[in-house]
């Protein structure tokens, strides 16, 4: 499998995630879902400021701006 480590920055904030096999972006809505089916979901954001997907090493980072809520 082709999972994936994903760092996401909001409001101050860094969280890390492990075993990622799918991101989910629809308008102001990130979702990140891990191995065994775990989420996370960030909305309420103006866009993503930077987005670095290195596809080799399997590090994603992403950087959203405006306020974020978590769920």
């Amino acid at each position: 499998m082709c999972e994936s480590d994903v760092t996401v920055k909001y409001n101050n904030t860094q969280e890390k995630f492990e075993e990622v096999i799918q991101l989910h972006i629809k308008g102001n809505s990130l979702t990140i879902v891990s191995i065994g089916g775990k989420r996370k979901t960030f909305t309420g954001f103006n866009g993503i400021s930077f987005l670095n997907a290195n596809f080799l090493s399997h590090k994603i980072e992403i950087e959203l701006f405006g306020e974020v809520n978590v769920t």
